[in-house]
């Protein structure tokens, strides 16, 4: 138990700026956002909310749950309600964007 709490901070610690940008700018294609932002923040305000009352309903009923799938459900789905499917990060839009 030790030893997995070690390795789970040590991880968080040394990538989890990387992966918290992946998925704040390559999920969602932001530049799409430029003319309202504030509606890329409401998104993803959303998408956060609508992850923890999901995550607290199926831990609730004792399903199990994955908090990265979650958060990354609900940023793909904002992506997909806001601007298409053309705006999110699938693997040929973002050869796209280079």
């Amino acid at each position: 138990m030790v030893l997995g709490s070690i390795m789970e901070f040590s991880g968080s610690l040394g990538v989890g700026a990387r992966v918290a940008d992946t998925i704040r700018t390559k999920v969602v294609n932001t530049v799409l956002f430029k003319d309202d932002p504030a509606m890329l923040m409401l998104g993803m305000v959303c998408a956060v909310t609508a992850s923890s009352i999901y995550l607290t309903i199926a831990t609730r009923l004792g399903l199990p749950v994955s908090t990265t799938h979650s958060i990354m459900g609900g940023v793909i789905g904002m992506g997909v309600a806001a601007v298409g499917a053309n705006g999110t990060g699938r693997p040929s839009n973002i050869a796209d964007r280079r």
